[in-house]
């Protein structure tokens, strides 16, 4: 299931939500999980791939030695 990021625009509490594509296209209304406000936004500050081989996967954020793409 996707992962989508959100900050709040009130307190700028960054949070993740986990839904569905369809979930998400439902415009459901999400709030804060600190201050409860629905004055959100998304953020796009992660990378997803799919398919590819093993270390396509690896990110910027890696090692050198790339260990965290065994």
């Amino acid at each position: 299931m996707p992962v989508y990021s959100y900050k709040c625009r009130k307190c700028e509490h960054k949070f993740e939500k986990e839904m569905t594509i369809s979930q998400k296209e439902e415009n459901e209304v999400i709030n804060c999980p600190e201050c409860k406000s629905d004055n959100i936004f998304q953020t796009f500050d992660r990378v997803g791939l799919l398919g590819g081989s093993k270390n396509s996967s690896c990110s910027g954020s890696c090692p050198a030695d790339r260990s965290c793409c065994d």
